[in-house]
């Protein structure tokens, strides 16, 4: 049973299971509020309660976050270069980071789906070429560039975040952590979006 649900994490068998990996990750993060199930023989994207939940959580929790680190004052950037000029700048670019968030975890409840269309779609046209005998076999070579391309940007931030702390450290700065999310989330949504998509894309 076990090398059965090894063999399905390891040999993807359609997009869905291609593309399980950063599915997960986009999850936790707030980003997917679908959840794959297969019904009458077809695989397809389901909203779900918990999705929601997960979405609005962590709409709460970064705006949570942003508002304690404008209401601090605190910033990475301004710990290295304290001035009135990165204050304002540090202002503007938490509002504007926060706007940001904010329009990427709605767009995902807006253009929900879209995106489930899209899967629905690419399935489609896979079980009609199949039919004619046409198999892409792709669903590996997709498994396989989402996991590097999730490990290269795991490596990115954490030297990024590493980096920027063992810095502090040196200085004896010891930022809250509502400061690290504030700062560096918002380059955790985007490198993720940008795998998925670009994933997506050349999936097709």
């Amino acid at each position: 049973m076990s090398c059965k649900k090894l063999t399905k994490l390891i040999v993807p068998e359609n997009i869905y299971s291609a593309h399980r990996p950063i599915f997960i990750f986009l999850f936790f993060s707030g980003l997917f509020p679908f959840r794959v199930v297969k019904k009458d023989g077809k695989t397809g994207l389901v909203l779900t309660f918990y999705g929601l939940l997960s979405t609005t959580f962590h709409l709460i929790f970064f705006g949570v976050c942003y508002v304690r680190t404008m209401k601090l004052k605190q910033s990475i950037i301004g710990y290295f270069l304290a001035s009135d000029i990165t204050t304002v700048g540090d202002s503007f670019q938490f509002v504007m980071s926060l706007a940001s968030i904010f329009a990427v975890y709605l767009c995902c409840l807006i253009k929900r789906n879209r995106l489930v269309e899209l899967f629905a779609t690419i399935t489609d046209i896979d079980e009609n070429a199949l039919k004619l005998g046409i198999f892409f076999g792709h669903y590996r070579r997709t498994m396989m560039l989402i996991w590097t391309n999730m490990a290269i940007m795991f490596i990115i931030l954490s030297i990024h975040v590493t980096g920027s702390y063992m810095l502090l450290h040196r200085a004896s700065i010891y930022p809250e952590m509502s400061v690290f999310v504030a700062f560096f989330f918002p380059f955790y949504l985007m490198c993720l979006s940008i795998v998925f998509h670009g994933c997506l894309m050349r999936a097709n």
